[in-house]
């Protein structure tokens, strides 16, 4: 008997030690903050979007980011390009290596995706498929004075090939993507599910009522993204076939944030609830379009705490090793100047959360 007791024990002390863990209280993973420090010309961004390549590497896509000239001194002299990629290699965060790029050279550093006149690029998330990634972004131009004085004007994507290589090979190449009859913008979130992509959509410029819309995995795979189907209610509605914006699933949503199927089957959304004070949150669902429970509220940042300083762009990133939901946050200054000076502020910041309960 004893004997057959002993495998049973060894069971259930294994079993109350992944319940520990996974119940552990929310903390901040602050060596693993070191990854976004490995190149000294990078010297913070936003955005921090991650897209799972396989094989332990990850294609990571920032904002506005902070890129050093020759003669910078900490971010003063900094050339900021609206948008820089990185490729993570290694699962872990800790010991990962980061690899940085942005084209332009070394005096006048530019954006990875190139701008389009007075139209530039904020990248959002987006998936590989086969040999390529496909990466959404938002279009916006300058629209007045101050770090709020700039305007959605769209979306588009672009299919980046040879990312089995080194960033410094890759190609780009903007895709051919329909337009819409209601203010939009596509991508904050993509997630494949069975024969379908789906991605979810923002009212921009509005009210961030979330939309969310597919294309079947053949067509997305040959990059063909002219033909989505729209959730509308109950039922998936052709996108030709739109007059007006369709029934949002969420009234309200965060302007960033991500979604991914976890091992229990839900689908997770990882998020930041209110602003500027923002508290990382999750919500969960059966299936893609919802229904969203409401916001549980995880972890509170110490920047949220700080006068004038903002806290926005939660996302979880799954791929990456531990327990529980490993999620970063981004912080900001609503004086530039100061942005500029402090360097506490404007990187992306990891933090180990537990699962969401059902």
């Amino acid at each position: 008997m004893t004997s057959l007791r002993r495998p049973s024990l060894a069971r259930d002390v294994a079993a109350l030690l992944a319940l520990a863990a996974c119940a552990a209280p929310p903390r901040p993973e602050l060596a693993a903050d070191a990854l976004f420090h490995q190149d000294p010309r990078w010297r913070g961004g936003d955005g921090a979007y991650s897209i799972d390549l396989g094989a332990e590497r990850s294609l990571w896509l920032f904002g506005d980011s902070f890129v050093a000239r020759p003669d910078a001194v900490g971010r003063s002299g900094c050339a900021m390009p609206r948008n820089t990629i990185a490729l993570m290699t290694g699962d872990d965060p800790r010991t990962a290596k980061m690899e940085f790029a942005w084209r332009g050279t070394v005096e006048q550093p530019a954006s990875w995706f190139p701008d389009d006149g007075e139209v530039w690029h904020w990248p959002l998330h987006g998936l590989r498929t086969g040999d390529a990634v496909i990466a959404f972004a938002t279009r916006l131009v300058r629209d007045g004075e101050g770090i709020f004085g700039f305007r959605a004007v769209g979306w588009t994507a672009f299919r980046i090939t040879g990312i089995d290589a080194s960033p410094r090979d890759w190609r780009c190449e903007r895709l051919a993507t329909p337009d819409s009859p209601f203010a939009v913008v596509v991508g904050t979130a993509v997630v494949a599910e069975g024969d379908f992509v789906h991605a979810y959509a923002l009212r921009e410029p509005g009210d961030h009522a979330l939309f969310v819309l597919r294309w079947r995995r053949d067509r997305f795979a040959r990059a063909e993204l002219m033909e989505p189907e729209w959730f509308d209610g109950g039922a998936w509605r052709p996108h030709a076939t739109l007059r007006e914006a369709p029934a949002p699933i969420l009234r309200d949503a965060a302007p960033e944030f991500s979604v991914h199927r976890d091992a229990a089957g839900r689908f997770v959304m990882a998020q930041v609830l209110g602003f500027p004070a923002g508290r990382l949150a999750v919500r969960t669902s059966p299936g893609p379009e919802g229904p969203w429970s409401e916001a549980q509220l995880v972890f509170t940042p110490p920047e949220s705490a700080r006068e004038r300083v903002f806290v926005y762009a939660g996302k979880a990133h799954p791929q990456l090793a531990g327990e529980g939901l490993l999620m970063t946050y981004a912080s900001n200054h609503a004086d530039f100047g100061t942005l500029v000076g402090d360097l506490s502020l404007y990187w992306p910041r990891f933090v180990r959360v537990p699962a969401p309960r059902d």
